[in-house]
């Protein structure tokens, strides 16, 4: 992208003044060289002109439309004009014709350079030659990262000490603790990038080493295609460096596109693809999911579990790329991938029998960005991996409501089976009683519900956990904090009310079958079970 602060650099020694608005500045597509009469009609069109001329040529404009002018020699007849906020211009002691030439000559130059890194792109250079080619335009460090501020590539020909770009080069990846300190003071910027560019986001930091930094990321679709990170050595706002990540972020976005990441940029390394491509079902044939696990690293085990992990709130994005790393570190023999709105880790058996992670580390993760972990079945067979995931997601995102991060940061996909259930049955069961699930629940039941609603009791509470309990009366009044003769009473009560002994053991599930439909329609749908919902337009009489 060719910009004003470029030409600011080919025009330095003869500019007195150069103020660049970038919020309205999407690159120069064209140069003009004004005549009285002429007017400046176009935005993404830089205008070259005395003041009287530009001042004449701007007679009209909206000043709401951004504006690119280079003023040669006097400014007065623009001394009001150049106060606007959508106005970026240059003031120049050179002669119009003599500016023209100079950036009609770098303009070409800039367009030639284009090309060659867009031909070295479709040739699939190799990613050092691709960013010496870029460097040849650029004045700051590039480097290429993963998900996990893992070096992939860097060209480090402008140097200055930091020790961001140190521990880049000598150890290959940032720390967390150089990851959370880089992002402490970052925001979200809008890089202004002509076309259509939805997959490139950016923010800035101002890093504590005194210097500023843009760090921009590639997506296509959901999958993470790699990141650009350049530093200036400047403590404020740089705007030719974030020109530089502008020019170069479409390009990187081509290229990792054009590889589909690759062993460059996944931070699975090749898991991600795989695994969208298996839910997406876009492989041919056992054959080709056998040689696309072949090339694995680090290789598939025998044995795998599934988790899916959600979070509560939205991240932006400086958080999420901290919470990954952080989350890899606290489960070390996983591959970890975004699919839609969610995180899934595939965990991968350990041989010796040793646990999969640290709980207690794993939840204080959870806990401080407000998330939850769902943990699947396990399996030997990647195919397999669909239906495990679509059943760990729904047991998910029922367990976050039923329980929520702060209570239970991590539970296991099996506890909501039956929830799972009743789920399909209030999705898919409608027109079914007018849509109310108590009628899944036994008459007994439904009387022992109402039983504790008029005399304020915990009948209810109590039989779940009985039969939690395996029906073992001292287990469950240690647990209730009941003694076991009133707890031996209330089980009586509660055989009266709803007619079904405690020692039939299909009566047993019946009731506790009822009490998750209660839950279920009380926590998760928010829903008064005795709202029987009744429409008579719906019903024929006869």
């Amino acid at each position: 992208m060719f910009t004003l602060n470029m030409v600011g650099e080919q025009l330095r020694e003869s500019c007195s003044r150069i103020s660049v608005k970038t919020e309205y500045d999407c690159g120069i597509t064209n140069i003009v060289l004004l005549y009285p009469g002429e007017k400046a009609l176009l935005p993404g069109t830089l205008y070259v002109g005395t003041g009287e001329v530009l001042a004449e040529a701007l007679d009209g404009w909206d000043k709401v439309t951004g504006r690119m002018i280079i003023v040669s020699g006097d400014i007065s007849a623009l001394s009001g004009m150049l106060k606007e906020e959508a106005l970026s211009y240059l003031l120049s002691d050179l002669e119009v014709n003599r500016i023209g030439n100079l950036l009609m000559k770098e303009f070409f130059q800039y367009q030639q350079w284009c090309e060659s890194v867009r031909s070295d792109i479709c040739q699939k250079r190799e990613l050092p030659a691709l960013l010496r080619k870029m460097a040849e335009r650029v004045h700051y460090p590039i480097l290429w990262l993963n998900s996990g501020y893992r070096l992939i590539a860097s060209d480090v020909s402008y140097s200055f000490e930091d020790k961001y770009i140190s521990e880049l080069i000598y150890s290959g990846t940032l720390t967390s603790s150089s990851v959370d300190a880089m992002l402490q003071k970052s925001k979200r910027i809008s890089l202004q990038i002509r076309g259509n560019h939805g997959n490139i986001n950016a923010f800035e930091s101002f890093l504590d080493t005194g210097h500023y930094a843009v760090v921009c990321e590639m997506r296509e679709c959901h999958a993470f295609l790699g990141q650009i990170m350049m530093i200036s050595d400047q403590e404020e706002r740089d705007g030719r460096l974030i020109d530089d990540v502008r020019t170069l972020a479409p390009f990187f976005l081509q290229y990792a596109s054009m590889t589909r990441g690759g062993e460059y940029f996944e931070t699975s390394d090749g898991y991600g693809d795989l695994l969208e491509d298996l839910l997406e079902h876009r492989l041919k044939n056992k054959a080709e999911l056998v040689s696309r696990t072949s090339r694995l690293s680090p290789p598939m085990t025998p044995w795998y579990r599934c988790a899916v992990l959600g979070f509560e709130a939205e991240f932006e994005i400086r958080q999420e790329r901290s919470f990954l790393q952080k989350l890899t570190g606290a489960i070390p023999r996983s591959v970890v991938t975004r699919y839609e709105d969610e995180v899934i880790v595939l965990i991968r058996k350990e041989t010796s029998g040793a646990p999969e992670f640290d709980e207690e580390e794993l939840k204080n993760l959870l806990h401080r960005y407000h998330a939850c972990l769902c943990l699947g079945a396990q399996s030997e067979f990647l195919t397999s991996f669909p239906a495990i995931f679509r059943q760990t997601r729904a047991a998910l995102r029922l367990g976050m409501s039923m329980e929520g991060s702060e209570l239970r940061p991590i539970f296991r996909a099996e506890e909501y089976h039956m929830y799972q259930i009743i789920d399909l049955c209030a999705q898919y069961g409608s027109n079914y009683h007018g849509g109310n699930l108590i009628y899944l629940c036994t008459p007994g039941y439904s009387a022992l519900h109402r039983y504790d609603l008029e005399h304020h009791d915990n009948l209810c509470a109590i039989i779940e956990a009985y039969i939690l309990n395996n029906c073992n009366t001292s287990q469950t009044a240690k647990a209730l904090y009941l003694h076991r003769n009133t707890l031996i009473n209330k089980l009586a009560r509660i055989e009266e009310i709803t007619g079904v002994s405690l020692d039939d053991a299909l009566g047993r599930y019946r009731l506790m079958f009822s009490a998750m439909v209660m839950k279920y329609m009380e926590v998760c749908r928010h829903e008064d079970p005795y709202d029987l919902k009744y429409s008579w337009n719906n019903q024929e009489h006869h």
